[in-house]
């Protein structure tokens, strides 16, 4: 599902870098990415979302080799085939939630629609449901609060039933009870999906749900 072979990237001026020699995530696997503040968790989700690209080496997902595709190319690659939850949600304010759900739907305008306008309103209202935001589909995200754009962002990313799910610090803005149940249905829907599911976490709690634990700490540089 993801290889990363002979990965180098830095930021320049800021002094961060990373080195991966290898690193294989195979399909249907869940891995939890942990790290110290600054480590390149962040970092390592956008190259392997193709947001970002490394100086040098190789960053392949899905059959893809990212980094001889275009600019377009990655986007209509990540709109298609990978689930995406930003750390600070990257709603678009002037959309109602409902429309922001189905931003990937969007994106893909000129693909092939893969159900009726039917289903798909269905498996809105099915997600906004199982994470409590039904009743705000119509709202736009200022009159949300933190927690709720979370829970937005986190059916935005489950709505096209991607192959691969990428999710920075889902359960941040939640307490207890919807942190369980965020994770439990982004595992639900990843395996529903036979997705790969790769979530950034600082919490000790969740991290025992997950098949592997990688530290990106010995990669920074």
């Amino acid at each position: 599902m993801i290889s990363i072979q002979d990965l180098r990237f830095d930021y320049g001026e800021k002094g961060f870098s990373l080195f991966i020699e290898s690193l294989q995530i195979e399909r249907a696997e869940k891995v939890a990415i942990v790290g110290a503040s600054g480590s390149g968790k962040t970092t390592l989700l956008d190259l392997i979302s193709g947001i970002r690209l490394p100086n040098s080496g190789s960053v392949e997902v899905d059959d893809k080799r990212l980094n001889l595709l275009n600019e377009n190319e990655r986007r209509r690659f990540r709109a298609s085939r990978i689930g995406l939850v930003f750390q600070e949600f990257e709603l678009l304010e002037y959309l109602s939630v409902r429309d922001n759900i189905l931003l990937p739907y969007r994106i893909q305008r000129f693909s092939k629609p893969t159900c009726s306008p039917d289903q798909l309103s269905e498996r809105v209202l099915e997600l906004a449901e199982r994470v409590s935001i039904a009743d705000k589909l119509h709202r736009k995200p200022q009159r949300l609060s933190q927690g709720e754009k979370q829970r937005v962002a986190i059916c935005r990313a489950l709505i096209h039933q991607p192959r691969l799910l990428l999710a920075d610090e889902p359960t941040g803005n939640l307490d207890a009870s919807n942190k369980n149940k965020i994770l439990s249905l982004l595992i639900e829907q990843a395996k529903t999906e036979d997705s790969t599911l790769i979530v950034v976490t600082h919490d000790q709690n969740l991290i025992g749900q997950f098949d592997r634990i990688i530290d990106v700490s010995g990669f920074a540089r």
